[in-house]
């Protein structure tokens, strides 16, 4: 997606609608998102099969409990999704947007709905004019693109926000207000700049490497929230002086690609910061991208190649655990002894710098 106009820092890129979304708990309707039984609502009655309206509890249950789906919300999602095929027919306006958007992990939903080919009920699901691989397109156009809506209490499949592009420093944040999302500016710009997005969540903050294997390679489909805390009073800022808790949301599903952004390529890893071993220097050392040749690893003081041997990488904690109760606050205190920074001071510092961006421009 690119940029067609001059923006600044801070400001509304465009806010969206989802093209659909379901709630997790099970006391919202299915369809209209009321508070009622879901087999009690119109257009359940109106649009569902009469055995599906009639099991619709055990439905959602079966395929939550299937590993391609695995979430209540993404179960619901995909039984809305087949139900509005199923009525509008093969020329669906939500068939042809879904088939708009990317899908990976194909494999994996075909199992899902060989496992619902062998189930009478959750066969009477399956759209008659189209074949396997294309209902799982569908399940996997879901699992790819969904968005968690923490203040709705689901998750939501969005047109444009589906459409921007990864990178591991992104311009772009999202704001999900309801079943809606808006999109901010982290930074100023320029009219024909790509517009995108993190989709590593709290995982951003990782080594390069850990960052690319964590988009390439298939982990779990189950989403982790992690409860992040970090007492502001330890900052030097004397005009707060109050504990937050946030909630980072991070899919552990691989999207099946190769990350060759700027900050897995050629920009320092901020994530591996070593103390040059040169007495007389004492400089930092961030490697470039991966790390993978001399040269990238070159003191940014003396300018000289210092290979990483005998270093102590700080520890691999993720976000959540950096920022705990137990966390020392993030410190610029050089560890001689080790060659090392803080242990927390790369992962911890550059995180809070973040998350009080985001605060400022969200709110």
């Amino acid at each position: 997606m690119i940029n067609t106009v001059d923006l600044k820092v801070g400001e509304l890129v465009f806010a969206e609608s989802s093209l659909i979304h379901a709630s997790w708990h099970d006391h919202i309707c299915i369809e209209c998102d009321q508070k009622h039984d879901s087999t009690q609502c119109q257009i359940v009655i109106n649009n569902y099969p009469t055995q599906i309206r009639a099991n619709l509890e055990q439905v959602v249950n079966t395929l939550a409990d299937m590993s391609a789906i695995g979430e209540i919300d993404r179960a619901r999602l995909f039984i809305k999704c087949l139900v509005r095929v199923l009525s509008q027919g093969p020329q669906s306006e939500l068939l042809q947007a879904l088939n708009s958007l990317a899908a990976v992990h194909l494999h994996k939903a075909l199992s899902c709905i060989s496992q619902m080919r062998q189930s009478p009920l959750l066969a009477t699901l399956l759209p008659s004019f189209l074949d396997d691989n294309s209902i799982a397109t569908i399940l996997s156009v879901l699992n790819t693109n969904s968005h968690e809506l923490p203040g709705y209490g689901g998750s939501g499949v969005f047109l444009l926000a589906s459409r921007m592009e990864h990178n591991c420093r992104p311009n772009c944040t999202f704001a999900p207000i309801g079943n809606e999302v808006k999109i901010y500016c982290l930074e100023n710009i320029p009219a024909g700049s790509p517009l995108c997005l993190d989709y590593l969540g709290s995982d951003c903050y990782r080594p390069t490497s850990e960052r690319i294997n964590r988009l390439k390679v298939p982990t779990s489909s189950t989403p982790h929230i992690h409860p992040i805390y970090y007492p502001l009073s330890h900052t030097r800022s004397a005009a707060v002086a109050a504990d937050i808790f946030l909630f980072c949301f991070t899919w552990q599903e691989s999207y099946d690609f190769t990350c060759v952004c700027e900050a897995c390529t050629v920009l320092p890893d901020l994530a591996r910061v070593f103390v040059c071993p040169r007495r007389k220097c004492r400089k930092r050392i961030m490697p470039l991208g991966r790390g993978l040749r001399p040269q990238d690893w070159v003191c940014q003081g003396c300018k000289k190649v210092a290979l990483p041997h005998g270093f102590l990488y700080p520890p691999r904690f993720p976000l959540f655990l950096c920022l705990s109760r137990s966390a020392q606050p993030p410190s610029r205190t050089i560890q001689r002894t080790t060659y090392s920074l803080h242990s927390y001071h790369v992962p911890a510092g550059e995180a809070v710098s973040e998350v009080m961006r985001h605060l400022c421009i969200c709110g």
